[in-house]
């Protein structure tokens, strides 16, 4: 189990990542035009400035000795390096914070929609970045065969909507679930990418790299759950089961399920061009004639799109 929240502790956290994400790029942007001495202004410095791909000081191999050169080339190495750990830690931090907008999203549907299936809920989990879900209750626990009202069950984040989709008579509740979490998702993810609209944010290095890996890995977090679930009970002979009741493909409507996985993909495939070109325009803020270094950032966010995808769907939506 990688984290755990409560309600009240997570409803606390889902209004204050997306204030820090604004702020806190601010505030180091201050300290370090500010000329801030000390371990504070250097830190802050570090983490607006973009780390060198070239020599810092033009220097050239010509000139030094076997040890100079070895030093130097180690120095390269190790920036190079540090990058790839950014970029890494980015990515499955991005994925988290998507996973967590995810399930708050998914709890906030009675809010969005009041006639929607109303429930209760205590606990939130995130196993890992592709995964996570709820403790709490819902009403049709009270249905036969089903656990009593009120009992308290995990509930794998999407997994609850499509089984209740199989149960359903109501012949628009799966779209409507749909678009109710999509849009919302998809809104969330502005909260990261606006501030990209300031100049001296998206000039901030580390910042910058942050807001827009949250940014596309939340807008696509709720799509590419959708997609993976859809998939998995439709062509991957999944199942999903509450208490002794299972729902298949089968019990769902196949056109209605068609439709959407073919309108995700046409959304999966539009928005991974999107990213391309707003991570390409953001790393020339930082890299304005290092051709090689823009390259190995697209192939970042075609990674970092993809592999979320993929990591998704294997852990089920």
């Amino acid at each position: 189990m990688m984290l755990e929240l409560t309600s009240l502790q997570a409803t606390v956290l889902a209004i204050l990542i997306p204030l820090l994400s604004i702020g806190v790029p601010v505030l180091l942007n201050h300290i370090s035009k500010n000329g801030a001495s000390g371990i504070v202004g250097k830190l802050c410095s570090y983490l607006t400035r973009p780390i060198p791909f070239e020599p810092l000081t033009g220097q050239s191999h010509a000139g030094m000795n076997s040890g100079e050169r070895r030093v130097f080339l180690t120095k390269q190495i190790v920036l190079r390096l540090i990058i790839v750990y950014v970029l890494l830690a980015l990515f499955l931090l991005g994925n988290t914070i998507a996973v967590f907008y995810q399930i708050i999203i998914d709890l906030a549907m009675v809010i969005i929609d009041p006639g929607f299936v109303s429930k209760t809920w205590t606990v939130i989990v995130i196993d890992s970045p592709f995964s996570g879900g709820w403790y709490g209750s819902l009403p049709w626990y009270g249905q036969r065969f089903l656990p009593p009202a009120g009992a308290e069950v995990f509930h794998e984040t999407w997994s609850w909507i499509f089984f209740s989709a199989g149960i359903t008579d109501d012949a628009t509740f799966f779209m409507g679930a749909t678009q109710l979490i999509l849009i919302p998702t998809i809104l969330l993810s502005l909260l990261f990418l606006l501030p990209l609209g300031i100049k001296s944010i998206r000039e901030s290095f580390l910042p910058s790299l942050y807001l827009f890996n949250a940014g596309m890995l939340v807008s696509t977090r709720g799509i590419f759950g959708c997609f993976s679930q859809a998939w998995n009970l439709e062509f991957n002979n999944v199942y999903i089961q509450y208490g002794i009741r299972i729902v298949t493909g089968g019990q769902l409507q196949v056109t209605t399920e068609m439709a959407v996985i073919t309108t995700l993909l046409v959304v999966i495939l539009a928005l991974y061009f999107v990213f391309l070109i707003l991570g390409g325009k953001l790393w020339h803020c930082h890299y304005h004639d290092h051709k090689r270094s823009y390259l190995l950032f697209m192939l970042h966010v075609t990674l970092s799109y993809w592999f979320s995808l993929l990591g998704v769907m294997v852990m089920g939506g």
